[in-house]
């Protein structure tokens, strides 16, 4: 019996005394390998100055391993598929948060807004427009239903955005702290470094199928709310919105997020804005776009009728610390306010 128990010991002796690489590859608790390494970088859509042979031994002189991402090569109309590495699926997500869901959160946002205004401020100018039509209640909710539908959507890509991020995030900084600080990390260390790459790898892989399953969702909802604003499901209701709307009186406060800002070949500027649009007189429609044309520089075109500049138009940006505010009048050319992110209060990514 006290030699049964004496091998025993001994054995697991022998088995604490093995170093990590002697278990399994891809194993929990194990050093990552090369091959596990490559999945994950290719899974997060990084790349490295690593040689071509895969190793995390940078080429060049300076001894230093850098991970960095890739361009994705997305483009508008593209949606998620399997074979989606996590830059694709943020640009994805960026693409519809600046277009399809914004725009018809906003205006859904704006009637729903306007409609609570006037009732609290202005009774009688909201008993004229909810008495406007017998639907006027149903369609006043229609649009405080599609709010909720539409923010909800919006919550949910941000969640997804900021989820994957954090796991590219995980693969990219524990890639070069093992690459990089490996003499100065103990087995343990390494192998809990390791097992944090494999679980971001992992966690990237459900969230791509759970944005593929988004994708549908939210496709066929956007669709589905920007019918209604057109008119193609219920022609009176779009009607009805649009009068609504275009009766706003006074300046409308909205707010403007990047994801509103088409991207260029830079955009490193803003992450959100407060902007005063300009209400027009009513009758008329009005149009704005945001665009960065350069690193420091975005402009806001405002138009009107008939597509048609607008001229003399004061467009006000701040941040959102309210640090900073400039005001800027729109060219008679192009119907342009062009405002320079150095005068606003901003981080070292020149986001604010």
């Amino acid at each position: 019996m006290k030699k049964w128990i004496a091998g025993i010991l001994t054995l697991v002796m022998l088995l604490q005394a093995l170093p990590w690489t002697a278990f399994a590859a891809g194993s929990e608790g194990d050093m990552i390998s090369q091959s596990e390494l490559q999945r994950a970088l290719l899974l997060a859509g990084l790349k490295t100055n690593a040689g071509s042979d895969g190793s995390l031994i940078p080429k060049g002189a300076s001894g230093y391993l850098e991970v960095e991402a890739k361009a994705s090569g997305y483009h508008e109309g593209m949606t998620p598929e399997a074979t989606w590495d996590a830059q694709l699926l943020v640009d994805w997500l960026e693409d519809e948060l600046s277009l399809e869901i914004y725009n018809a959160t906003n205006v859904f946002t704006r009637a729903s807004t306007l409609l609570e205004k006037l009732e609290a401020d202005d009774p009688s100018a909201y008993a004229l427009i909810m008495n406007s039509t017998p639907d006027s209640t149903a369609y006043a909710q229609t649009c405080r239903d599609w709010m909720l539908d539409t923010e909800a959507l919006e919550e949910e890509a941000r969640y997804y955005r900021t989820r994957v991020n954090e796991n590219v995030a995980t693969i990219e900084m524990n890639t070069e702290t093992l690459a990089n600080e490996a003499d100065g990390l103990f087995d343990y260390e390494k192998a809990r470094l390791s097992d944090q790459i494999r679980e971001a790898s992992s966690a990237l892989i459900a969230l791509r199928d759970d944005i593929i399953e988004f994708c549908q969702i939210e496709l066929e909802a956007i669709k589905t709310a920007q019918q209604i604003i057109d008119g193609d499901k219920n022609s009176d209701f779009s009607e009805w919105l649009k009068d609504m709307l275009e009766a706003e009186e006074g300046p409308q406060m909205t707010t403007v997020s990047s994801s509103t800002i088409r991207k260029g070949a830079t955009n490193t500027l803003l992450s959100r804005l407060g902007a005063n649009d300009s209400v027009l007189p009513k009758g008329d429609t009005q149009d704005t776009k945001i665009t960065v044309i350069s690193e420091n520089e975005f402009v806001i075109v405002i138009k009107g009728k008939e597509n048609k500049p607008l001229a003399d138009v004061s467009v006000t940006v701040k941040d959102l610390k309210g640090k900073a505010v400039k005001t800027v009048k729109t060219n008679k050319d192009d119907g342009m306010a062009k405002f320079n992110a150095n005068d606003f209060v901003s981080n070292y990514d020149k986001e604010m």
